[in-house]
């Protein structure tokens, strides 16, 4: 019994995690061909670092209309890039930053951050951004037999995984 609990918490262990971004859109998703406020909501996780200025940039699809720096910040933009300086973030606080984007096409962006701290450091984001169809918008394609290999695989792993146990159990208690 205690193989088959080890064996299920390497097998969980082994499975990649999700990397959870620090620098968090909201919302977390824009409509195409629509301009959106997006605020970035920043926490500065150095402990003894004051952060003093954060870069955005978006890829090709996706275009900054404007920006709006908080109190004690100013902003300089272009199409495809945003700085926020001047101000300061201490250690343990958080902040947001307002910008209004545009998106091109509907799927996943991937825009690029970039927190500078006054000790030199800089530490760089990945920020994911849905894009919505646009509305009116013909829907995208669906793909529904990749759902259902999917959800295959997924009950074919959990009932294997059940009769390890299982056997594991059953040898377990005839050894007894």
């Amino acid at each position: 019994m205690r193989r088959a609990w080890v064996l299920v918490a390497i097998v969980t262990l082994a499975l990649p995690g999700t990397a959870l971004a620090h620098v968090e859109p909201k919302p977390p998703f824009v409509s195409a061909a629509t301009d959106t406020s997006v605020s970035f909501d920043v926490p500065n996780e150095r402990e003894s670092a004051t952060m003093t200025e954060l870069v955005v940039e978006t890829p090709s699809d996706v275009r900054i209309v404007d920006a709006s720096a908080p109190a004690g910040w100013v902003q300089d933009f272009t199409a495809d890039r945003v700085v926020f300086s001047g101000g300061k973030l201490p250690p343990g606080t958080t902040l947001a930053y307002a910008a209004t984007l545009r998106a091109e096409r509907a799927g996943t962006s991937t825009l690029r951050a970039v927190q500078r701290f006054d000790d030199g450091g800089a530490v760089p984001w990945k920020v994911e951004l849905s894009v919505l169809p646009a509305s009116g918008a013909a829907a995208p394609k669906q793909h529904p037999e990749r759902a259902f290999v999917a959800a295959a695989v997924g009950v074919a792993l959990v009932g294997l995984s059940l009769l390890l146990v299982h056997r594991l159990r059953r040898r377990s208690l005839q050894e007894s």
